[in-house]
């Protein structure tokens, strides 16, 4: 009777546990373990990119296997949150272990500028743009758009558009496409930032004729700069040239050296007159 009882136990059926979203907010968990769609009773660990079986134990174990690897993530998320040049990890690490030398799991990370850019490229960087779209899919939110002729990146999704074809139309049809493979509604945009050129803002076939068509209710919200330079260009034409000669001439005469730049510091403090540099006259594009 007991070695039938025993039989019938070694078959029982094991149940499988399905994942639980409330792990994703876990301090613990939330930098590494993502869901897998296809599978409910699976989560995946980004940091290894490899699937494990859900279970609070499960992953616990594979999270004390992975204490390593969550730190080298940290250290990659604090260069990259606080814009510290990325070559500094290769005196920060042998620093840290140096300074925490009784820790196991310091004597184990192994970060340099390399890997520390492969760890921001493809492990942090996914994750944040993940987060981001989630949150701009169900939350109204404003964009910002502008141009530039070189794009050299290799962190940002930045939309490409052909030079030959830069047409309103081209533009707002990459834009458009962009968010729609994302799945983002173009509903959510309520204000759209951009220059003032005749392409984005112009009262026919521009970027934001097509963007009312799609959302009738966004904002727009034109930069000025531009246009506030060209005016006061033309209103300098006016002015004597001298004028203009005098404000180059303070601004070269005290760059051009350091005991000039000195005095204007001491004369700065001498009337309790917070420190200001002297801007050059440039033209703007």
């Amino acid at each position: 009777m007991r070695n039938e009882l025993l039989k019938e136990e070694c078959h029982r059926e094991y149940r499988k546990k399905q994942f639980q979203q409330q792990w994703l907010s876990d301090e613990k968990y939330k930098l590494w373990l993502r869901e897998v769609k296809s599978e409910p009773t699976k989560c995946k660990c980004i940091a290894c990119n490899v699937e494990i079986m859900c279970g609070k134990s499960e992953i616990e174990k594979h999270a004390n296997k992975n204490n390593i690897k969550i730190s080298e993530i940290k250290l990659a998320a604090f260069l990259a949150e606080h814009n510290v040049a990325l070559h500094t990890i290769d005196h920060l690490t042998p620093l840290l272990k140096e300074i925490f030398h009784d820790s196991k799991i310091c004597k184990g990370v192994n970060l340099h500028r390399t890997k520390v850019t492969s760890v921001i490229k493809n492990i942090i960087a996914p994750v944040e743009i993940y987060e981001t779209v989630e949150i701009i899919k169900n939350n109204p939110f404003s964009v910002l758009v502008d141009e530039m002729v070189w794009v050299h990146t290799k962190l940002l999704e930045l939309v490409s558009v052909n030079a030959i074809n830069c047409s309103a139309k081209s533009i707002y049809g990459h834009f458009k496409e962009c968010l729609l493979k994302k799945n983002i509604p173009l509903n959510n945009i309520v204000g759209v930032a951009c220059d003032g050129a005749a392409v984005m803002v112009g009262i026919h076939n521009s970027f934001m004729t097509c963007m009312v068509e799609d959302s009738p209710k966004v904002i727009k919200m034109q930069c000025i700069c531009h246009s506030s330079a060209l005016v006061a260009s033309k209103a300098c034409l006016n002015l004597p040239r001298t004028v203009e000669q005098l404000i180059r001439s303070i601004s070269s005469y005290v760059s051009g050296s350091a005991k000039r730049y000195a005095q204007l510091v001491e004369i700065q403090d001498f009337f309790d007159n917070q420190r200001k540099t002297i801007l050059k006259l440039a033209e703007t594009r």
